[in-house]
């Protein structure tokens, strides 16, 4: 079996992935969490520096404030690691890259496989609307702390140009929409464990495209597929079209 460690293991996505591991080929040889909570039956450490176990490669659903502890460690062992946080900031994500220069790296706001079709189909309708106002909004449940999301934000980057503004929510100062104008809106509420739309609308008609989460058990399977796809890759920064380009090659 595959050896795993999970980062940030008492999490909600942590347990997840700590629940499904086995059904993907992968033994957990131990998570590391701040809370050190013990549930499983593999060793939980609160800190990288207690690990002595070796994996053959890591999967973090932590938070930004553990990124400097799980940089080190993934520096320090060379290990491939499967990065699923959001709410990095720019000096984060820059050191995620140096980091894929000494080993191989999987990067992604989003793990699910709906998501990235989600996004690969909003390109191609942006590229067939023209002329289309578009907006995305996000639904998350109330305890996400981040916004708005990193899908929403990746969604963005995926169908921006040069000359596309975004405009985050509305209220009496953002004045009329310009044409170039891309709106991004965030609802939080209840449990809801993650949805995304994006809405073209033209004169008489409107379309809109969305992926809805029902449940955790999505962003786990990517994370652990995600891995597979990891081992025996070369250093260097990969994501969800890498994966997919891989798996239908």
């Amino acid at each position: 079996m595959i050896k795993l460690i999970i980062s940030g293991v008492c999490g909600r996505m942590g347990r997840w992935v700590a629940q499904q591991a086995s059904a993907f080929d992968f033994d957990v040889v131990c998570g590391v969490d701040p809370s050190g909570e013990k549930y499983a039956d593999f060793p939980i450490y609160k800190s990288f520096d207690e690990v002595t176990q070796k994996a053959d490669v890591l999967i973090d659903f932590s938070l930004p404030a553990a990124f400097p502890a799980l940089s080190k460690y993934i520096e320090e062992n060379s290990i491939p690691s499967v990065l699923c946080a959001t709410g990095y900031d720019e000096g984060q994500e820059n050191t995620i890259k140096l980091l894929s220069q000494k080993t191989a790296i999987f990067r992604s706001r989003n793990m699910s496989m709906g998501v990235f079709v989600l996004e690969q189909v909003s390109k191609y309708a942006k590229k067939l609307l023209k002329g289309y106002d578009i907006e995305i909004i996000e639904w998350h449940h109330n305890k996400k702390a981040d916004s708005p999301s990193g899908t929403a934000l990746s969604l963005y980057e995926a169908i921006k140009d040069d000359d596309n503004r975004l405009v985050m929510g509305r209220d009496k100062s953002s004045g009329k929409r310009e044409p170039k104008d891309i709106g991004m809106h965030s609802l939080r509420g209840g449990s809801v464990t993650g949805k995304h739309e994006i809405s073209f609308f033209g004169n008489g008609e409107s379309i809109s495209i969305s992926h809805n989460a029902e449940n955790r058990g999505i962003f786990a399977q990517g994370a652990l597929k995600a891995s597979k796809f990891l081992l025996n890759k070369p250093a260097g920064l990969y994501n969800m079209s890498d994966y997919f380009n891989d798996i239908n090659t």
